[in-house]
């Protein structure tokens, strides 16, 4: 097999349902951050279901319009090719707009959490120096007063004593919500990259997202429409090339014009049977291949490539796109 010939019809179909997998995993993805977007957006929930219903349906109606215009043939429907992939156009920048503003819903979300967090732990780290500035206060006077020999100053100094633990008590689970809290810090996308940067890097992961569903689903219908192509137009496959000349021994004259009268004769008859063959392609019966043509006319292999030669001359076939068969115009 060359590079210019066909791969099998059912080849191109399990190529075109891969494609069509994936780029309706593509889509998929899409049609979620349209949802996620709408939960972090729209409080009403039968509003937030409706469009999430119109968010699937344009993502669908995406997908039908960039797979069938790759489907239908290239030149017939044209108007109908074009405007199925302006649809998709406007489609695609509404999915790559709305992933976009889902995302930035998102990271905003991440971030107004981050600094929430952010401010519970220096709130739970002053509360918690606090404290301990004040057990440590309450254990120094304890200890002082214990020392005191009267005993009012040593019921003092064990009632100071016993705040102070109190105290400590309340740090414990501050501190195991800190440590919660401080094992528990990401990185967000706005401390990695920016605030402009973030919403450049958001747009763009949109656009690769959505070009692939949109990619994905044309390559799929050019890969059927290919298939049904190909069953169609068989490949002009290679024939054996003609005999070398052969040397002929020198003849008479009356020799020479008895083979001319023959050779006109023959030349009348090749070009009836290229009046058959042509009437024939026109009218589908024999295919514009020249096997084709040497099982309907008899024709040796040169004869044959006359024939198709001859036939494209005159724009009654022309080449397919693998540029090895020929089809039929009109």
């Amino acid at each position: 097999m060359t590079d210019n010939t066909h791969l099998t019809p059912r080849t191109y179909r399990v190529l075109g349902t891969l494609a069509a997998f994936i780029g309706l995993a593509a889509s998929a993805l899409g049609a979620w951050f349209f949802t996620l977007g709408l939960q972090q957006t729209e409080r009403d929930e039968m509003a937030r279901q409706a469009l999430i219903l119109a968010g699937v349906l344009l993502t669908l109606c995406q997908l039908l319009a960039f797979g069938t215009a790759a489907l239908l043939p290239e030149r017939l429907l044209r108007r109908l090719r074009w405007a199925l992939v302006g649809l998709g156009i406007v489609l695609f920048g509404f999915e790559v707009a709305t992933m976009s503003v889902t995302q930035l819903a998102l990271v905003q979300s991440s971030d107004v959490q981050a600094s929430a967090n952010e401010a519970r732990i220096e709130e739970l780290q002053a509360a918690i120096a606090s404290h301990r500035a004040t057990a440590a206060g309450l254990r120094d006077n304890a200890a002082a007063q214990s020392r005191s020999v009267l005993a009012s100053s040593r019921e003092r100094g064990g009632q100071a004593l016993r705040e102070a633990m109190e105290i400590e008590g309340r740090i414990a689970p501050m501190a195991v919500e800190l440590a919660e809290l401080q094992s528990a810090k990401r990185p967000t996308l706005t401390t990695l990259l920016g605030d402009d940067r973030t919403v450049l890097f958001a747009v763009v992961r949109s656009a690769l997202i959505a070009l692939v569903g949109l990619t994905m689903m044309s390559a799929s219908g050019v890969l059927f429409r290919v298939a049904r192509t190909a069953e169609r137009a068989p490949w002009l496959e290679p024939l054996p090339a003609p005999p070398a000349a052969v040397a002929r021994p020198q003849r008479t004259a009356a020799a020479v014009a008895e083979d001319d009268g023959e050779d006109d004769i023959a030349e009348g008859d090749a070009e009836a049977r290229y009046q058959r063959v042509l009437a024939a392609v026109r009218s589908g019966s024999v295919k514009p291949n020249a096997r084709a043509i040497q099982r309907a006319e008899g024709s040796p292999a040169e004869e044959a490539r006359q024939f198709l030669a001859r036939l494209e001359r005159e724009s009654v076939t022309r080449r397919t796109a693998s540029g090895r068969a020929y089809e039929v115009i009109g």
